[in-house]
């Protein structure tokens, strides 16, 4: 066991050292090379070099593409009470072993908070959420809480800046979104919803399970242990003391 622990240790360096070496050559892409920031990039590549490589690229790419988004974001940056309300990750595991990040998009006040700092602190989540490498292995859960969403929320939302996050989503981040549960949707988030679904794959699509006030479907799959009373769960817990455990080198 010891033997295989080594190799397998001498197997990341080796390609760790290689995926640098080709990003060092790169002048278009200014991206770290430290291996916080690339292991979870060849993990999901399963230690393929060039395709750890090709993805990297991506990432920065649809980084620099949308710098309202990304521009100077760092896991320091101040982001206010309103934002650390609406996105955080859960203190634990689905039943599949997913990390868990919880949207409260219904509650969201577009008259008070632009839609580009709630990416901000979402995208902050899903660089830190990547580190985890069983978001390589299994994927990442979604529990997207959509009570208290409108028609004129769904106005207010800025489409272009949401492709762009599906877009990160899909092909730049060391990370899939292999569950996305939908929760207490008005009869509004059916038309958000199809505005959205050109961007998605059929199998992205497939992904989303709609469960309304119905929690107990829900806690199939996450332990009531983790959810807060208004899920029917047991926690207690401050929602914006989650942001706590934002931690890592800078992005």
């Amino acid at each position: 066991m010891r033997e295989r622990h080594v190799k397998d240790s001498d197997n990341e360096r080796t390609a760790l050292d290689e995926l640098r070496h080709f990003l060092k050559d790169d002048a278009r892409c200014s991206a770290r090379r430290d291996t916080v920031f690339l292991l979870p990039f060849l993990r999901f590549t399963k230690f393929d070099v060039k395709a750890a490589l090709e993805k990297t690229q991506t990432y920065y790419r649809r980084r620099s593409s949308c710098p309202k988004i990304f521009k100077n974001l760092k896991a320091s940056e101040e982001i206010e009470s309103q934002a650390r309300n609406l996105v955080a990750a859960l203190p634990g595991k689905d039943t599949h072993g997913r990390p868990i990040l919880l949207l409260k998009l219904g509650a969201w006040d577009p008259s008070s908070l632009p839609q580009y700092r709630i990416q901000r602190a979402f995208n902050l989540w899903l660089e830190q959420l990547s580190r985890d490498p069983a978001t390589q292995d299994v994927g990442i859960c979604f529990i997207l809480d959509f009570g208290g969403w409108s028609f004129s929320k769904s106005l207010a939302c800025e489409m272009g800046l949401a492709k762009k996050a599906i877009r990160i989503l899909q092909d730049g981040l060391p990370l899939e979104i292999t569950k996305a549960h939908v929760l207490r949707q008005p009869r509004a988030f059916s038309i958000f919803f199809s505005v959205l679904k050109p961007f998605l794959s059929k199998d992205e699509v497939s992904r989303f399970n709609v469960h309304g006030e119905d929690f107990k479907s829900l806690h199939a799959e996450v332990p009531r242990g983790l959810l807060p009373k208004e899920y029917g769960g047991t926690a207690i817990f401050e929602f914006e003391s989650l942001w706590d455990y934002l931690r890592g080198p800078e992005s």
